[in-house]
């Protein structure tokens, strides 16, 4: 009985790594890399918007083309980041100049949430941008 005390003493006083495990860690290091933090979507949308203050419809090199002077796609540009669109099927209008200035600003916002999203989803985390959450 003696002997069966003394083993369970041991046993519980033990401080076992795995093998090839370091023997200093007190586990936080593989809580930290087990962790998951999620992408935080509405956060990259947000951050998408913030980073297209000040640019213009011209700036930000859209697939439309203006025939004239860009007033109309501008215009659409402009109405999208005023009332805060974020993605290009919200846009509409009877004047095609205004909704491509539209789209092109909800796929300017798409393109920087995809870049974000790749970002995060390739562990990229050289602390310039956190759109995570965690989960």
């Amino acid at each position: 009985m003696r002997l069966l005390i003394s083993l369970l003493l041991s046993l519980a006083a033990c401080t076992c790594t795995a093998p090839g495990a370091d023997p200093d860690d007190d586990g936080t290091a593989l809580a930290t890399r087990t962790a998951r933090r999620t992408f935080d979507e509405d956060r990259a949308r947000e951050r998408a918007a913030d980073d297209l203050t000040g640019e213009t419809f011209e700036s930000v090199g859209s697939v439309y083309s203006c025939t004239e002077d860009c007033s109309g796609h501008e215009a659409g540009f402009e109405w999208a980041r005023n009332h805060e669109i974020t993605d290009a099927s919200e846009c509409g209008g009877q004047s095609q100049s205004f909704a491509e200035g539209c789209q092109a600003y909800g796929e300017a916002i798409e393109e920087r949430v995809e870049a974000a999203r790749t970002e995060h989803d390739d562990g990229d985390d050289d602390g310039a941008e956190d759109y995570s959450a965690i989960g």
